[in-house]
């Protein structure tokens, strides 16, 4: 049996590289060998090399439709794949792995997915007839959850939190910034938070299209920009802060890997419940200035205990990933009834 990971992999964003390295090591636990794993990817040689996994290229269809066979899994996941606010044809596009899958005789698994915002009347029914074909849905929140039918539904947290961080720096100072393209007007918060005197840095996890904003902000406030190279050293650079404000979901999930209290920027459902399950702040709107300093402050003074908070929900969610993917598998692969 071999196993085929659609996702968004190959296009250097540390947040899904990260996926991916936890959706394998959860499937080498399980029992599957290395080499029966495939990635779809858009850069195969460099989804080999960094993950010691096969891959082609996402885009072959022909490929995957020859070689995927009846009994074999298609994992659709883990991550936002199926919403077109970045790009309108993003649920096709994904959705067209899981459709040749089904059509070759293979399970498939959505997994560790958030669902949305599907704003685009033709991809929400073209969604919800794929939700109601797939073998089993497992999601990370209950956004939009209503549309998967209750027999196929599960739910698990984000499969990075099992990921194992090694040593958490023992020295912390400042607040680490973790930006992105996005409708915000991050320099309204950088304003706010030069005036309250805390050293800042400006962190991007996807710098081939975020290095010219990291320089310019960086050369407009006179703040170190640092661009981690993969998830591991990213981790060890949110450890080193005192507290972390992130633009991007795994940034807030590496922060509270490593028991960093964080304050979330809501540009994305799947933001806030992550920081409603782990009871840190969260802004959804930039104008929230005055709310965003007394979440500093409350978080400085309260420090000790939130990162406490942090390290006793972490290892819960830890085991939930586990026991979930468990079941989820044996479900389909008729080992529990």
């Amino acid at each position: 049996m071999r196993v085929f990971i659609s996702g968004y992999y190959g296009f250097g964003n540390l947040g899904d590289e990260m996926l991916l390295d936890a959706l394998r090591a959860l499937l080498i636990e399980y029992g599957f060998r290395r080499d029966e794993l495939v990635v779809l990817s858009a850069s195969p040689k460099e989804t080999e090399r960094e993950h010691a996994l096969s891959s082609f290229k996402r885009g072959n269809l022909l490929r995957l439709f020859a070689e995927i066979k009846r009994g074999d899994l298609l994992i659709s996941g883990p991550g936002g794949l199926f919403q077109d606010s970045t790009g309108p044809w993003s649920p096709a596009f994904y959705a067209s792995h899981a459709f040749l899958a089904l059509l070759k005789g293979a399970k498939v698994l959505i997994y560790g997915q958030s669902l949305g915002p599907i704003k685009r009347r033709v991809n929400l029914l073209l969604v919800r007839f794929l939700l109601s074909k797939a073998s089993l849905v497992v999601l990370r929140d209950e956004s939009m959850s209503d549309m998967v039918p209750r027999n196929k539904l599960l739910f698990t947290p984000d499969p990075a939190f099992i990921l194992s961080v090694g040593e958490v720096s023992g020295l912390r100072d400042g607040i680490g910034i973790v930006f992105r393209r996005w409708k915000w007007d991050l320099e309204s918060l950088l304003r706010v938070l030069v005036k309250m005197g805390f050293p800042l840095t400006l962190i991007s996890f996807q710098a081939e299209r975020e290095r010219e904003d990291g320089i310019r902000l960086s050369k407009m406030y006179g703040l170190p920009f640092l661009t981690p190279s993969n998830w591991a050293e990213a981790l060890r650079v949110l450890s080193t802060f005192k507290l972390v404000i992130g633009m991007r979901l795994h940034s807030l999930i590496m922060s509270a890997m490593t028991f960093t209290p964080f304050i979330g920027i809501s540009y994305d459902p799947k933001v806030r419940s992550l920081c409603e399950l782990l009871k840190m702040p969260f802004l959804e709107s930039p104008r929230e200035t005055f709310a965003f300093s007394g979440y500093i402050r409350d978080i400085m003074i309260k420090w000790d205990r939130k990162s406490e908070g942090l390290k006793c929900e972490v290892e819960i969610l830890r085991e939930k990933v586990r026991s979930v993917f468990t079941r989820s598998l044996n479900l389909l692969l008729g080992r529990e009834a």
